[in-house]
């Protein structure tokens, strides 16, 4: 296990040339993604970022934006308001941040919620928990992804040190899984119409949407293109976020939010909001997953990096890590999903954001 000594050591060599320069957070208002907004932000180091939020969200997010600027005067946070869970909304976002920059080191995509309530389509018919656990979060990956291959040949072209650009979605990643239908990945056969088919389409959607994540972050690692770019999926282990009661709707078998039972879990294996916020910084920045190591994470500076899915050391490519901060995966599972599910998504993937491309 990464330990938070190594994570707060790699994170303190973090310097204003190495950490991020500019950002952008799609589910930056709450849960992970804010923790990791403000652990990033408050390093002190000049960056610019995008946080895209819910019009609703943004009285809750005002204090925090401006505390935020008070600890770091050279930190320009921009608020874009918008609908992340709308493929359009996500779109315009990605057009503001595409309009300003040329170069993106850091795109961190934590957008979601637990689905325990059942099906909820958007206007655009597809589920809200898939759209912004998935479709939104990929389309942004595509569209700024140009940008994130600039900032990579701007660091190989330097040699000194540079940010290292890369693409965090925060899910599952270690949790890999064949128990995925490759007929059905929207899960349009679940229907919500009882207590026990909503429960059971929450659980095949994380499921579903977590090996999608990665099945298509796999492809995109593998294009020549994309060489310079590190994509991380992992799973952030037990943080009370309250993601799970945000939408949890009593039932006559579910009267209190499931958070409520995994309090036991939060003590063995979970991480108080600090720690989960310095942990996706070193998620975002260490050399274990790609780039160039910035000389410290591992305290010894012998770290030669953790093994990519293509089984390379030290390159970057996609990196599936769990809630100690390790690669791990079933590599006999992913062989499996590459041989026909892989193909299956990406198709569909591409046939549902093809008109917001």
């Amino acid at each position: 296990m990464v330990t938070r000594a190594q994570v707060q050591n790699s994170n303190s060599h973090l310097t204003s040339q190495t950490a991020p320069q500019t950002a952008v957070f799609l589910g930056g208002t709450s849960g992970i993604g804010k923790l990791t907004l403000i652990e990033l932000v408050s390093l002190g180091f000049p960056i610019r970022v995008y946080i895209a939020g819910r019009k609703a969200t943004e009285p809750a997010m005002r204090p925090v934006l401006e505390d935020l600027r008070r600890k770091n005067p050279r930190a320009e946070l921009i608020w874009v308001e918008s609908e992340v869970s709308l493929l359009v909304e996500t779109r315009r976002v990605c057009e503001v941040v595409k309009e300003k920059e040329t170069n993106l080191d850091f795109l961190c995509l934590t957008a979601g919620y637990a689905p325990f309530g059942g099906r909820n389509d958007t206007a655009e018919g597809i589920d809200v928990c898939h759209s912004l656990e998935y479709y939104s979060r990929m389309l942004a990956t595509l569209h700024l992804l140009p940008l994130l291959r600039a900032s990579a040949s701007a660091s190989e072209s330097s040699p000194g040190p540079n940010p290292s650009p890369r693409v965090l979605t925060v899910l599952a990643g270690s949790m890999l899984s064949t128990r995925i239908d490759a007929t059905d990945l929207n899960l349009t056969r679940s229907s919500p119409s009882n207590s026990s088919s909503s429960r059971l389409f929450g659980f095949k959607t994380q499921t579903h949407m977590a090996t999608m994540n990665t099945l298509f972050l796999d492809k995109l690692a593998s294009d020549p293109a994309n060489a310079g770019v590190t994509f991380v999926h992992n799973w952030p282990g037990a943080v009370d976020t309250g993601n799970m009661a945000r939408y949890h709707t009593p039932t006559w078998w579910s009267p209190f939010p499931l958070t409520n039972l995994l309090k036991p879990l939060f003590l063995v294996m979970g991480f108080d909001e600090r720690e989960a916020g310095e942990r996706h910084v070193y998620l975002a920045t260490c050399g274990r997953f790609g780039g160039k190591s910035i000389g410290g994470e591992e305290g010894n500076g012998k770290d030669k990096g953790d093994k990519n899915t293509m089984g390379e050391e030290g390159r970057n490519g996609l990196f599936l890590v769990n809630h100690k901060g390790e690669v791990s995966y079933s590599e006999s599972a992913l062989v499996e999903l590459r041989g026909d599910v892989q193909g299956k998504v990406w198709d569909l993937t591409m046939e549902i954001l093809g008109p917001f491309l």
